[in-house]
């Protein structure tokens, strides 16, 4: 069932000091069903942030539509959850403070949040504060907040960037496990390819000037070895006439 759509979707930024506009992205079309995870790839510049603010809420479109639940995305919404790439967690509060803010409903929010943070393996640092995690851990307690909301699409902007590779393969493994196990739809924005064919059920390609999407990319949820380097090179050739990662 189709969650998010666009359709000739464009943005476009008015400069006052030039009197001018600049187009950074034009004629976006896409459907992501529900339960898809979707990774959004490209070289800087192209538009990928633009796009998930847009989806967010955060930024208004220029022109075209963009729907969610087959209403026009006009401002944010708890059911579209944005995580930056700093996790938007408050470091004055603890794990299950962060967590219990997103709870509206009126219902017993310590339990809520508690089985929130069980289901992300964070539970027994409920009571540890933000700048006593290491970068995966802020993520996941950002996940357990999404949760908590009962989020229906979850908007990841390039949340792992600071962290090492090794760090990075680790919370791969993890979120695709949380995936799997809670079919919340994603979109992921991030300049890794490895990491997007390693999440995705389908991968946007982007280009610049202005942003666009080349190719939308169906991913085989059996990814041996010699499948991911085949469709790694073939993101790759896609740039050969293009800006790099």
């Amino acid at each position: 069932m189709r969650l998010l759509s666009a359709k000739n979707l464009s943005k476009a930024y008015y400069l006052q000091k030039d009197e001018s506009c600049i187009l950074a992205l034009s004629n976006i079309n896409f459907e992501i069903q529900k339960g898809e995870f979707v990774s959004i790839v490209g070289p800087s510049g192209c538009g990928k942030s633009t796009l998930l603010k847009l989806i967010a809420g955060f930024e208004q479109k220029s022109s075209g539509n963009l729907l969610f639940e087959d209403k026009e995305i006009k401002t944010p919404h708890g059911k579209r959850n944005y995580i930056p790439q700093d996790s938007g967690l408050f470091p004055w509060l603890n794990v299950e403070e962060n967590v219990k803010l997103a709870i509206n409903k009126k219902e017993d929010k310590e339990k809520k949040a508690l089985e929130c943070l069980e289901k992300v393996g964070l539970a027994k640092f409920a009571k540890a504060y933000i700048d006593e995690l290491s970068g995966g851990m802020k993520q996941r307690v950002a996940l357990a907040r999404a949760l908590a909301m009962e989020s229906k699409l979850i908007l990841l902007d390039e949340p792992f960037s600071a962290l090492d590779e090794l760090s990075r393969e680790k919370i791969d493994r993890e979120l695709l496990e949380f995936f799997a196990q809670n079919e919340m739809s994603t979109i992921l924005v991030t300049h890794s390819i490895k990491e997007a064919i390693i999440l995705s059920d389908r991968i946007f390609v982007m280009d610049t000037n202005p942003g666009y999407i080349i190719k939308m990319i169906s991913v085989k949820k059996e990814k041996d070895s010699h499948y991911k380097e085949s469709l790694y090179e073939e993101i790759l050739s896609l740039f050969n006439n293009s800006s790099t990662f």
